[in-house]
């Protein structure tokens, strides 16, 4: 007579004994098992026991719980921030810029190298305000007395997107005919002082980048930005990203060099915010996290369903009865973190009556290995040439159950035939009732 409470853990690089597999070539491949049901007790793949599960007449079996590894979705951008995150690539050591604002805000012009005054104008009045195709604003501080051409003047507001040349069209104000040329762009940065980086296009995050040169008001000229220390700084940047520093008075920039991996760099093709892997023989392995990205499917994770089978009847069914693959790692995950919480429990055990065979079936429909696409990388190694280092995958699948042997057994039976969960403090009230004669 006894009640046990037992637990079994599947995991795929284990052999049969429990111990972790010791040649890559016993392992298993993505292409043996992609989309694949097998059993987690003597499929052939991981540790196994040696006969099928089953109850003798005199057993009784409640599933409890079961688990299995879960799967995350990612965005394309995702993908590649993982990607580039682990790879330590993406940090900004150079970058030129292309555009910025008018140079000089906030501090009176007197003839200063920021730009060039081609032509005076005349019938300006002093406070005149002036509007400077792009966006910024200049206000009129002095004029010349007899023709109202203006002598100095202050820029109030940057507007932005000028370039080193520019000879933007000047509009408002009681004048006509004042004309500049734009020597220099932005205002207020100083030589080598690191400026943080806000991107614009792409997902690079944490950069700074220095000035190569400034001249008055903190103006620069030369268009190339000083070089960043390796490793750079930042990460997630990519050669032809566009950011901005230093505000609505600053420059917009464009990535032109990152540094280069110390691990093996991911190729991909397409646009950034979705971008498409391209596996290559010489650029193929994935050596991050325990549970793996695969570019191709935006997922982290193996998808991965269970199946419990009782006899011939499955228990997880599609909603128009037929049969699927199961209960979602994702929903009953394995292990359970802060990050994938189970959000489904089973209301009562299922039931495994004396005689019956049962079974879990697991079926994987995504790659999560630590080489995505080689149909010779077995799952316990990141490649098959065992003289790379070992990054063992987690595909693992359990199983809670209660063994009801002998006596409780039957009370188990004879609870089901009453409509009574069968749970170990359930069978222990029938026994309680049976002594006092009240059933």
């Amino acid at each position: 007579m006894s009640m046990r409470r037992q637990l079994y853990e599947w995991q795929i690089n284990r052999q049969t004994n429990g111990y972790p597999l010791a040649n890559p070539t016993d392992g298993t491949t993505f292409e043996q098992i992609a989309g694949i049901p097998f059993s987690i007790f003597t499929g052939g793949i991981g540790n196994n026991i040696t006969m099928p599960a089953a109850t003798t007449a005199t057993q009784f079996v409640a599933i409890d719980n079961m688990r299995c590894s879960p799967s995350f979705f990612l965005s394309g951008a995702g993908v590649m921030a993982v990607y580039n995150t682990a790879f330590g690539v993406g940090k900004v050591i150079s970058a030129t810029f292309t555009s910025g604002g008018f140079p000089g805000v906030g501090s009176q012009f007197n003839g200063e190298n920021t730009l060039d005054v081609d032509a005076i104008g005349t019938g300006y009045t002093a406070l005149d305000v002036l509007n400077v195709a792009g966006g910024a604003t200049i206000r009129v501080d002095t004029i010349d007395g007899g023709t109202g051409g203006v002598l100095n003047f202050t820029p109030l507001t940057p507007g932005g997107l000028y370039q080193v040349g520019d000879t933007p069209a000047i509009t408002g104000g009681t004048g006509t005919g004042f004309e500049i040329t734009l020597r220099r762009i932005g205002t207020g940065f100083v030589t080598g002082t690191p400026n943080a980086m806000t991107t614009v296009t792409g997902i690079g995050t944490g950069g700074t980048i220095k000035v190569d040169s400034t001249g008055d008001f903190g103006s620069t000229l030369d268009m190339t930005s000083q070089f960043n220390a390796a490793p750079g700084t930042g990460q997630n940047y990519q050669v032809g990203d566009i950011f901005q520093i230093g505000g609505v008075n600053g420059l917009i920039g464009q990535v032109t060099s990152v540094a280069a991996s110390t691990a093996t760099q991911i190729p991909y093709t397409g646009t950034q915010p979705n971008p498409v892997y391209t596996p290559s023989a010489t650029l193929p392995e994935l050596t991050f996290q325990t549970t793996h990205v695969n570019p191709f499917t935006s997922i982290a994770g193996p998808m991965m369903f269970m199946q419990l089978l009782i006899n011939t009847t499955s228990y997880f069914n599609e909603t128009d009865g037929t049969v699927g693959p199961g209960l979602p790692g994702t929903a009953s995950p394995c292990p359970e973190s802060a990050a994938c919480r189970s959000t489904f429990e089973f209301e009562s055990p299922v039931y495994i009556l004396p005689g019956q065979q049962w079974d879990v079936q697991v079926t994987v429909y995504n790659d999560s290995r630590g080489i995505i696409g080689d149909s010779t990388t077995t799952y316990n190694y990141s490649a098959s040439d065992p003289s790379l280092t070992v990054t063992s995958e987690d595909l693992c699948c359990l199983v809670q159950y209660t063994l009801y042997d002998g006596p409780d057994a039957l009370i188990a039976t004879k609870l089901v035939e009453m409509g009574i969960a069968v749970r170990p403090e359930n069978v222990d009230w029938y026994k309680r009732q049976l002594l006092e004669g009240t059933i």
